[in-house]
């Protein structure tokens, strides 16, 4: 298992990353003067609702920057790792060794994982360090701790797209992922938009859009302020794996289930 995350995070070396990385630091730089998000939180728009909860840690609005380009590599990258390997015979050459289909997609899932960790980080610590030299000072240490709480989101991102891709070509994963995400997004803000009708219309419907709300993550979870120990990091933590856990699971049932010839 540990050769497959070898193999995968060699793609580090890859011109196709460099260039990742080199983006992710230029908009850590153009971006790193963007006040955090609890600033925005006074009005009584849609935004203020849902971001707005218990005393805590902020996230910054510059890092949705970071976890974008993170995403970028979790699709491009989780969803044509395992199809290419396929199309290309790897996986049968991989597998001959003392090593299950389990494992196999387990290093792959760890490998891509870290790849999107280290873009991630690349970009937050631009970030930080262009803050500190325009303007002096460094971000708290709890902002700053807390912006990487953004990795947790990651988990289960990335286990969508290896997900995902156990089941179709690397171009058909891409698309497919792209579109569940769009609709996770949206999906997640149902509780949100029920709250804000009135009792005689969300009395009615609230039961059948819950429903269909449970067939999606909710990723608005992770952008709301939270200590750095507690109970809502804890949840967190857990609702990640979880969610995780669930998708590597549907992904190994596949593998073991498909011709790999």
């Amino acid at each position: 298992m540990f050769g497959v995350i070898e193999l995968t995070v060699r793609k580090m070396k890859e011109p196709a990353f460099t260039m990742m990385l080199c983006i992710g630091i230029l908009l850590g730089y153009m971006v790193a003067g963007i006040d955090p998000l609890a600033e925005d939180q006074a009005g009584n728009g849609l935004l203020s609702q849902i971001l707005a909860s218990s005393k805590g840690y902020p996230l910054m609005t510059s890092s949705f920057f970071g976890i974008g380009i993170a995403l970028i590599m979790a699709v491009f990258t989780g969803a044509t790792e395992i199809p290419r390997d396929i199309d290309t015979g790897m996986i049968m050459l991989v597998i001959s060794k003392p090593i299950s289909k389990t494992e196999y997609l387990i290093g792959k899932y760890l490998g891509v994982f870290l790849l999107c960790a280290i873009l991630f980080a690349a970009t937050e610590l631009t970030i930080f360090i262009t803050h500190f030299i325009l303007a002096g000072e460094l971000y708290p240490i709890g902002v700053m701790l807390k912006q990487f709480y953004l990795l947790l989101a990651l988990l289960p991102l990335t286990a969508l797209t290896v997900a995902i891709s156990s089941f179709l070509g690397d171009v058909s994963a891409m698309i497919i992922v792209v579109v569940y995400l769009i609709f996770s997004l949206a999906v997640s803000a149902i509780p949100i938009f029920v709250a804000l009708l009135p009792k005689s219309m969300s009395s009615g419907i609230e039961a059948y859009l819950l429903v269909f709300y449970y067939f999606f993550p909710n990723f608005i979870y992770y952008f709301q302020n939270s200590q750095l120990i507690g109970i809502v990091p804890f949840s967190l933590l857990l609702y990640s794996l979880s969610i995780t856990v669930i998708l590597l699971a549907i992904a190994a049932l596949r593998l073991k289930n498909r011709d790999l010839i």
